[in-house]
């Protein structure tokens, strides 16, 4: 009684414990797991060619110059490709997240290769 004051909650019946157990602890099929994991590795490689392209960028803006409008149309469409990926993930849809997946790692190689990686 003293613990359903302090939180303000009624005590829940075994069947509904179990119910919102239940709901709570379903995981992911383990496609999905091998999606989210190749996303997050596809996202990390991004994260690291962008960075470098933004400290190019912020350099050459200290000279006075900027990147290449081509650059910088390729980190956005690498930046929106992931956002599908993620969006697709979210969704459940495995088929688009590796389309996605698929053209984000074709953009960042593009990427590395004018970074010169």
């Amino acid at each position: 009684m003293k613990a359903e004051r302090i939180t303000g909650r009624a005590s829940r019946s075994a069947p509904q414990l179990l119910v919102l157990i239940s709901i709570f602890a379903i995981a992911p099929a383990p496609a999905q797991d091998k999606v989210q994991e190749r996303f997050d590795n596809v996202a990390a490689l991004a994260a690291a060619y962008l960075d470098s392209a933004e400290s190019i960028e912020w350099r050459l803006n200290q000279d006075g110059a900027t990147l290449h409008p081509e650059t910088i149309a390729l980190c956005s469409r690498i930046t929106a490709s992931l956002n599908r990926a993620q969006d697709a993930i979210h969704r459940g849809s495995t088929k688009s997240a590796e389309d996605a997946m698929n053209t984000a790692e074709a953009l960042v190689e593009r990427l590395a290769k004018k970074l010169g990686g």
